[in-house]
């Protein structure tokens, strides 16, 4: 995932942590604990296409309503929005670095590339393919005997 990207999440994270971290209160700690892994959640299960508000619930034990209040609250997203974001910004290296649409619909939690491609349009305003012409890294070239000289 794109290193900016997840750092501003988990800053969001960490300063609801620090507000009551220096509680002693066992319900604001627990609730702190949840939290972190609620975005833990997140990042390890978006690439998994099964992955929805309903498998994170259950498998935190926690009810989707807190789910989805939590994600808002932190993010300003609801968890599916939450998980879409999470998901694009995480095609962007991939496309990056020339994989094909396959390959990175599937990496990043899509079973079908044309719905990767509207996701990703309606989320960046352009198709992948054009977006990754845009960004993508410069090749190097390895100099030719002539350059040496």
């Amino acid at each position: 995932m794109n290193k900016i990207i997840q750092q501003e999440e988990f800053h969001k994270v960490g300063n609801f942590t620090q507000s009551y971290g220096n509680s002693h209160n066992e319900s604001d700690i627990l609730h702190c604990k949840l939290i972190q892994i609620l975005f833990e959640q997140f990042e390890k299960r978006f690439p998994d296409a099964n992955t929805d508000i309903n498998s994170i619930a259950d498998t935190m034990k926690v009810s989707r309503r807190w789910l989805y209040e939590q994600t808002l609250r932190l993010t300003g997203k609801t968890p599916s929005e939450y998980l879409k974001h999470l998901r694009m910004h995480a095609a962007c290296p991939l496309l990056q670095k020339r994989k094909s649409l396959v390959e990175v619909s599937k990496a990043v939690g899509y079973s079908h590339t044309k719905t990767f491609s509207e996701a990703f349009k309606k989320h960046f305003g352009m198709p992948p393919g054009m977006w990754a012409k845009e960004n993508s890294l410069p090749t190097t070239i390895a100099p030719t005997s002539s350059d040496s000289s």
